[in-house]
């Protein structure tokens, strides 16, 4: 069978319609898309507010952390948030204040010692090398491995590991967990 013209201009324009509604279609998602960075901009802004504020009103560095962390916990975007130190004998990290979550390192240790498995993950990397940590997916790193077991319960999906240093002192690591 042969096509006549008309034909042709037919299967064309339905063509046409088809690629303008593909199109279309990731237009609106590409505005999606934009709509929740926005959203989570704003809702980065609104915390990063909320924070300065409240640890301007705060006189102590424990009342600071505990600040931090409960604002970071309370927001949308976070499940819980916690800030340790480095025990300088046991080469071990030590919780100062944690929110959202409760006992959290109670069977946990993370070691800052370069020459044990426990100071691979996030929160021993950022305390030797003084550099943010991230991780995307905890179910699937492998410096995880030795809490895995642990973080299941706590449903956690990402993390990311802040050095909190001034000048060249490190006073700590704050943590922050999201599903």
């Amino acid at each position: 069978r042969t096509f006549p013209d008309q034909d042709v201009a037919f299967v064309q324009s339905v063509a046409n319609i088809l690629a303008s509604a593909i199109a279309r279609r990731e237009d609106e998602q590409a505005l999606i898309d934009q709509r929740e960075q926005i959203g989570a901009l704003n809702n980065l802004n609104r915390t990063t507010r909320e924070i300065t504020t409240a640890v301007i009103e705060e006189s102590t560095r424990e009342e600071i952390e505990r600040t931090v962390c409960e604002e970071l916990a309370n927001t949308e975007s976070y499940a819980f948030a916690w800030i340790g130190e480095v025990d300088v004998a046991s080469q071990t990290v030590r919780l100062r204040t944690e929110a959202g979550v409760e006992g959290y390192l109670d069977d946990v240790t993370i070691s800052v010692d370069s020459d044990d498995e426990r100071s691979r993950g996030p929160t021993g990397r950022a305390l030797r090398h003084g550099e943010v940590q991230t991780t995307q997916d905890i179910a699937t790193a492998e410096n995880h491995d030795p809490w895995r077991d642990h973080l299941e319960q706590y449903s956690c999906r990402s993390s990311v590991a802040v050095p909190i240093v001034h000048e060249n002192t490190t006073y700590g690591v704050l943590n922050i967990y999201a599903d």
